[in-house]
């Protein structure tokens, strides 16, 4: 009837994603949201929060996703099963999650600031399993190393920190 059967009232600041899926095929879709439970502490506080469809919380993993004092913000979040077996990740940059469980299998290794903020899972080898392409690099996913190998990259690329201030990389 189109009535609001469900609110939630998190009691942290609730950023602006959100990814949704129903992992179990239970008809209860998995809701996954991006907050800070410190909005004025720049390097603690970095969640993603993992709700079922009556907003019962499942789990809260802190996220990463930078090696300095900077936020954690990882921008777009996705869901894949990267490598077929039926048990879905949810990756945020260079950090991929069990999305049933939290559980980090790709710890982050970079600074956020520099890293694209729009990644994606597809499968480039044609080999059935995905890769991950963070801007203009894409990397092979190793979920039983916990590792991601960078496959290729763009010769050049450039990233944007702030509105005025572009940084070029230039790569080997």
């Amino acid at each position: 009837n189109g009535s609001i059967k469900n609110v939630l009232a998190p009691g942290y600041d609730d950023q602006r994603e959100t990814a949704i899926a129903n992992l179990d095929d239970d008809n209860c879709a998995e809701i996954f949201i991006y907050g800070s439970l410190n909005s004025n502490n720049a390097s603690e506080g970095h969640y993603i929060f993992a709700y079922d469809c009556n907003f019962v919380e499942k789990w809260r993993t802190m996220i990463r996703g930078n090696v300095s004092t900077s936020r954690g913000d990882p921008v777009h979040y996705g869901l894949a099963d990267f490598n077929g077996d039926g048990q879905v990740e949810l990756y945020c940059k260079d950090m991929i999650l069990n999305a049933h469980t939290g559980a980090i299998i790709v710890n982050s290794t970079t600074d956020w600031r520099y890293l694209n903020g729009g990644p994606v899972a597809v499968d480039i080898l044609g080999d059935l399993d995905l890769e991950l392409v963070i801007g203009c690099i894409i990397y092979k996913v190793d979920l039983v190393a916990g590792v991601l190998t960078e496959l290729m990259r763009a010769p050049d690329y450039q990233t944007r920190t702030t509105p005025n201030v572009l940084y070029r990389h230039a790569t080997s």
